[in-house]
């Protein structure tokens, strides 16, 4: 299931309803998607919040990550 984000503007956080039924399948990749980065954080040594960081500076700039 492709899904895209969604934009939200200023007074329109949060939502005033959820899609329940769209979302719970959601749930469990998105469990194990954050399981697996957790994992390849705990390999980067003592700092892992640095490489988290720069990580995340990457997808913000829209480069190619791992």
């Amino acid at each position: 299931m492709a899904s895209t984000p969604v934009r939200y503007h200023l007074g329109q956080f949060p939502p005033q309803t959820l899609d329940w039924p769209r979302l719970i399948p959601l749930i469990g990749p998105a469990n194990v998607g954050l399981a697996r980065y957790d994992g390849l954080l705990s390999g980067k040594g003592r700092r892992p919040g640095i490489f988290a960081f720069i990580e995340l500076l990457n997808i913000a700039e829209g480069k190619k990550i791992l």
